[in-house]
Formats: C-alpha cells, structure tokens, sequence
C-alpha cells in the first residue's frame, strides 16, 4: 500500500517546489535587461568613431550637369525707377525678338524669289512710269525728246506736233516746212561775212521762219528729232506679257513715205547733228 504523508509535509514540498520554481523566472528577467543596457553601449561608443569617419572625408565634387542657384534679395531693394528701367528693356527685348523673326521671315522670302530667279514688282507703281503722260496707255513705242528728257509714245508725239504744224502751214502758206535746213551749214560763214546777205538775196530765203515745237509736259522748245529708247520699249514688253496683254504688231506690208517718222516736222539738217 502505498505510504501516506500528512498535509503538513505536503504543505512544504509545495512551498519548496515554488521557491524551486521562481528563482530561475526572476533571473531570467533581470538578465535580459542588463544585457540590453550593455548592448547600447557599445552601440554608442561604436557610432562615435563613425561620425568622426565621415567629417574627416573630403567632399565629393558635384557632377557637371548640377546647377547652383544663388538666391539674392537685391530685388526686394529696387526701388520703382529701377523697376521702370527693368520693365522698358524687359519690353525693348521682346520688341527686338519680335522684329528678327519678321526679318528672317522677309529674308526667306526674298532668298526663295531668289531662287527662282524672278522679283515681285508692284504692278501699280510700276505702271505710272511706263504710261504714256498724254494717252495714259502703254508706250509700246516710247520716244524720248532729248532737249527736256520727257518720254512719250510715237503717236501722242506726233499727233502733238502735228497740230502745230497744220497751225503754222495756215498762218505761212509760202513756206515749205519740209525743206532742207542750210542755216546750220552756212551759219559759219554768214557770222564771218554780214555782207552776204546784203549782196545776195536768195540767203534771205535760209532764213524763213520754222515751226516751234514744244513738249507736251515742259513747253520747252524742241529743236532735235525725238530718239526711240530700246531698253524702255523692252521693259513695257516684258512687264505686259507678265500682265497678260499682247504688243501691237506693226504693219509690215504698208509703204512708207517717210524714212522716220519725224521727217515731216523735222527735215534732214546738214551739218547739224
């Protein structure tokens, strides 16, 4: 049978099992926290001389593309007249801009006209100055009277003179205005020798009077015969095939009586040029 203890005895065993029991649980909290203490420590005396390590470095150069900005507070300090200043150049600068894209865009277009070989004319301002000033047409036949310098077309210029010479046939009615003009050959020896005229009536003859011509624009006196300008009568061409019309063809099969058109206001002169 098995022995029976009292519950006295059992009282102490369990008492005994208890101190048994807490002792290690006590140690096993206590160890942990003086563990934790030594532990930071020697973290700490171990991150010292890594601080220590990282001041003692040099610094490491920036890379190229890295961009300092300053920051200044001069700005705060203008005063309003500065600020003036700073807005007119702000706005001389966008004007600038403004006129360089626009000369660019002009140098373009003109490099291209260029290019191709052709200039754009302004028809308009152009026409004025190849118009005839009495038809206000095309000269297709542009004549040019030299004693003044003014330009006009064949028929408006003969049409003018025309005039005064039917005038001047109605108030001369002997007088052949077609005939050849000697005064410019014997002008040198009638102003040597007076006497001449005296002593040989027929000289008087030389001195028949002549119808005066004059420009249509200027009234001055026209002594010359006008002279046909080539370039100009080329230029009128051009200008006009570029606007769509067509130059008069002249006549080829009718007969001329005249072998200019100005032999009838004009006779041939000897010795004159």
């Amino acid at each position: 049978m098995p022995v029976l203890r009292s519950s006295k005895g059992q009282q102490s065993i369990e008492e005994a099992f208890s101190r048994d029991t807490r002792t290690p649980l006590t140690a096993k909290r206590t160890h942990p926290t003086s563990s934790t203490s030594s532990s930071r420590t020697s973290r700490s005396k171990q991150a010292k001389p890594k601080k220590n390590k990282e001041a003692s470095e040099p610094p490491k150069p920036l890379p190229d593309n890295e961009v300092i900005e300053i920051a200044s507070d001069s700005e705060d300090d203008c005063t309003l007249a500065n600020a003036m200043v700073i807005y007119n150049l702000r706005k001389e600068i966008a004007h600038l801009k403004d006129e360089k894209v626009k000369q660019k865009r002009d140098l373009e277009k003109y490099k291209q006209n260029f290019l191709k070989g052709k200039l754009t004319v302004d028809a308009s301002q152009v026409e004025e100055i190849l118009n005839c000033e009495i038809c206000t047409g095309r000269m297709w036949s542009p004549y040019l009277l030299s004693d003044c310098g003014h330009c006009f077309c064949q028929t408006c210029l003969q049409d003018w003179f025309r005039t005064v010479l039917n005038k001047f046939v109605a108030e001369h009615p002997n007088v052949d205005p077609t005939h050849p003009d000697w005064r410019w050959q014997l002008q040198p020896l009638l102003l040597n020798n007076p006497g001449l005229l005296a002593t040989f009536p027929a000289f008087n003859a030389f001195n028949a009077p002549r119808p005066q011509y004059s420009c249509p624009t200027c009234r001055n006196i026209i002594t010359t015969r006008p002279v046909e300008v080539y370039t100009l009568k080329a230029l009128v061409r051009i200008l006009a095939s570029a606007a769509g019309d067509k130059s008069p063809q002249k006549d080829r099969n009718s007969k001329k009586a005249l072998t200019t058109p100005w032999d009838q206001f004009f006779p041939p002169s000897i010795g004159r040029a």
